[in-house]
């Protein structure tokens, strides 16, 4: 709930708790609460992706993700996504399995060097940080 209110409220958080504890409840929340509010959810495995978009669409939740796949045949979607009438709605970033862009980096995800740069495009929005596993010593 804690993490919820933070992002209704335009202010990051950070989230650790176990695996199955509800973490993706804590931005499912202010996307239904502020509706035309979009969230981008950023997550290195996409067998979770996949499963978290079936999992909002079963329940009347419009939802879909981007894979790099996608990306490489749309070279333009980024630009268009982050820019126009598409940029006003974006609500909210999360990272999910956060731990894993410190853990793997861009050895394993290239664009996760690049986090940053998403900051800067869309400044006054929340980002929450999401993860089971997060290494105290490297956070």
């Amino acid at each position: 709930l804690h993490i919820a209110m933070a992002l209704l409220n335009g202010r990051d958080a950070f989230c650790v708790a176990a695996t199955n504890a509800g973490k993706s409840l804590s931005y499912y929340a202010p996307v239904l609460l502020n509706a035309g509010r979009i969230a981008i959810v950023i997550c290195p495995l996409n067998v979770l992706i996949e499963k978290q978009v079936a999992d909002l669409v079963a329940y009347k939740i419009r939802a879909c993700y981007l894979s790099e796949d996608q990306m490489e045949d749309n070279p333009g979607l980024i630009n268009k996504i982050l820019t126009g009438h598409f940029k006003q709605k974006i609500g909210y970033v999360v990272v999910n399995e956060a731990h894993l862009v410190i853990d793997w980096g861009s050895e394993f995800r290239k664009e996760y060097a690049c986090l940053y740069t998403l900051r800067h495009v869309i400044p006054n929005v929340p980002w929450v940080a999401l993860t089971a596993t997060a290494n105290p010593e490297k956070v």
